[in-house]
């Protein structure tokens, strides 16, 4: 199966693995964008009441909505182009990979826009009538916002390839030492993802997985 490349390397996924991630991606993104939508049609005029921060309020509210219809958008495209062809028909996939990139390269507004609404709910510069509902909004916003980033950075992590710079060619590492270097990758992240768990056992257990990875 022809390996994803991006930014000048190999990933642990092809162009045609992309299908189920995204449509759970979508459902998690919409489900968080209607209750986002649902909490605007109900308290957004409230928020012109405000006698300090109602604009702020107003501002991450509908910049929070922008972002997240244009990844899902994104992730629509993604999921569409990903399903099309055969395993090997690469060609019919081709729009997949600069889609990815752009989609890449959204979680920086992302984290951006969450550190602002970080900073917003540690200061005081919201006083609303309905200012309990209000900061609990923004915060469970922010906190979700939070879960998603380290998701996407959990799944950039695992799909990883150390040794997939395009820049090695496979006749530069034998069978044994490559099998060995992706052995203690995994070993490595197995530990990481398991790290409440740290006993002798677990780590015999995470190097026998790993072989067979």
């Amino acid at each position: 199966m022809p390996a994803l490349k991006l930014f000048g390397r190999k990933w642990l996924a092809a162009t045609d693995d992309l299908v189920y991630p995204g449509l759970f991606e979508i459902l998690i993104r919409l489900t968080w964008l209607i209750l986002i939508a649902i909490g605007c049609v109900k308290y957004y005029a409230n928020t012109w009441k405000c006698r300090l921060g109602g604009d702020v309020v107003r501002v991450y509210l509908l910049g929070e909505i922008t972002i997240l219809s244009i990844v899902m958008i994104l992730t629509l495209f993604i999921i569409r182009y990903s399903s099309r062809g055969s395993i090997t028909d690469t060609h019919a996939r081709r729009y997949v990979e600069p889609l990815l990139t752009v989609k890449i390269f959204m979680i920086l507004p992302e984290i951006n826009w969450n550190i602002l609404g970080t900073l917003w709910i540690s200061s005081k510069n919201i006083d609303c009538e309905m200012e309990q509902y209000t900061m609990t909004t923004v915060k469970a916003m922010v906190f979700f916002n939070w879960i998603l980033i380290g998701l996407t950075v959990l799944g950039f992590i695992l799909v990883f390839d150390p040794l997939g710079s395009l820049d090695i060619r496979e006749k530069d590492l034998d069978d044994s030492s490559k099998h060995g270097k992706i052995s203690r990758i995994w070993r490595r992240r197995f530990k990481f993802l398991w790290w409440m768990r740290k006993d002798e056992r677990a780590n015999e257990t995470f190097q026998h997985v790993a072989g067979e990875t």
